[in-house]
């Protein structure tokens, strides 16, 4: 069954395999959610969820109950652009419904960015069961750097790429016309350059979990760097705004997450191998005692045999 001929038959098909495999892992690991039902795993997978909305709902309605300071601060790159060139921070409204649903939206945005610990943490609480205790000495740290990470790229975007290109693109486009900012101008090329960025900077995550997964490695990356820099420019051409400036913004963040992924990928390699040694000297160090206690039995029942000869000789004389 193919996803464009039933997608929901598809999806769920898909879904029931998935935990069928975790409620494996599971066994295998020796974890107690091992024993559950299918459909307790459903049910289960049902309250992570509940709980991930009920934590983005909470923050959804924090986000609306501060709506003004929330969009004020918003704001503050473009008050900061237009008071450096002497103009008054105003943002236009081609609509009468513009700001109330922009206001929304923002709120919604704000909601999701703030809830995004909360929802991994029930993610790992779902996932973390299935996981070997290898894999969970893995999973940790990469689940935390991968929430650092993302505020850490929308805290760049916010503070270094917004400001930029608006001093930048705005100045460029002022020399051919009278360029006046909507509001659903300015805040969807806000939201636009801060995901953006909280997506790039989670690059190395999604890099070390192709490592570990064996598709990827440090060696291939870093042998061809030129075509990593192409790709970096062209999809920083697809996703930043159409201004060589915010391309160059774009491109160049992207390919030094790619550059810190080639060293996270190294470390984990090291770890890889460090274990695997580990492992073998283990097999062998099992393998030798194995022998020996072979060796031991084998040597028992002849030294009893040589015992019964003595006697019997013994007896004889």
């Amino acid at each position: 069954m193919s996803f464009l001929k039933n997608p929901v038959e598809y999806s769920k098909n898909l879904l029931n395999k998935g935990l069928a495999r975790k409620a494996a892992r599971e066994r295998d690991a020796g974890n107690e959610h091992g024993e559950m039902t299918l459909v307790e795993h459903v049910i289960e997978l049902r309250q992570h969820v509940v709980r991930s909305a009920l934590f983005f709902v909470a923050f959804f309605v924090v986000t609306m109950a501060f709506m003004k300071p929330v969009v004020s601060f918003l704001r503050t790159p473009f008050e900061r652009y237009q008071a450096s060139i002497g103009e008054d921070a105003q943002l236009m409204s081609t609509a009468v419904f513009e700001v109330i649903f922009m206001n929304f939206k923002i709120c919604l945005i704000t909601a999701g960015v703030a809830a995004v610990p909360f929802v991994l943490l029930e993610l790992w609480r779902f996932v973390s069961p299935a996981l070997y205790p290898a894999e969970k000495r893995i999973a940790r740290p990469l689940t935390f750097a991968s929430v650092i990470l993302f505020y850490m790229g929308v805290s760049f975007g916010f503070y270094v790429i917004v400001p930029a290109f608006l001093s930048n693109a705005l100045e460029w486009a002022s020399e051919y016309a009278n360029v006046v900012l909507t509001v659903n101008n300015y805040f969807n090329t806000l939201a636009t350059m801060v995901f953006v960025f909280g997506i790039i900077f989670e690059v190395p995550v999604l890099m070390s979990l192709l490592g570990l997964a064996g598709i990827v490695n440090s060696d291939m990356v870093s042998k061809n760097r030129r075509i990593v820099c192409f790709a970096s420019v062209l999809l920083a051409a697809l996703i930043s705004p159409p201004d060589i400036f915010s391309l160059v913004m774009v491109a160049v963040p992207l390919y030094g997450m790619i550059e810190i992924s080639v060293v996270a990928l190294r470390i984990i390699e090291k770890r890889k191998a460090k274990e695997e040694a580990l492992e073998r000297e283990k097999e062998r160090a099992e393998e030798l005692a194995a022998e020996k206690k072979a060796e031991q039995e084998g040597a028992g029942p002849s030294e009893e045999s040589r015992d019964e000869g003595e006697t019997s000789t013994k007896e004889s004389d």
